[in-house]
Parts: C-alpha cells; sequence; structure tokens
C-alpha cells in the first residue's frame, strides 16, 4: 500500500470539502480510498 496515495487521496477529498472530522464521512472516505487503492 503506497502511504502517498493514501496522503493524496486524503488531501483531494479534505480540499473537495469533506472533512474527515464526521466519523460517518470519514468511514466513507476510508471505503473510497481503500477502493482507489484496489484498482
Amino acid at each position: 500500500m503506497d502511504v502517498n496515495a493514501i496522503h493524496a487521496i486524503v488531501g483531494r477529498l479534505a480540499t473537495s470539502g469533506r472533512s474527515p472530522c464526521n466519523e460517518a464521512t470519514e468511514h466513507e472516505s476510508l471505503d473510497e480510498i481503500f477502493q482507489l487503492l484496489s484498482e
């Protein structure tokens, strides 16, 4: 798993207005990250 890719995705989610402060949003973000990594 590429940590740099994870940071890039998290940064992109953050700049798109999706904050990981909310637990549900964070869970969705993690699901999206793993989905992107598995492609």
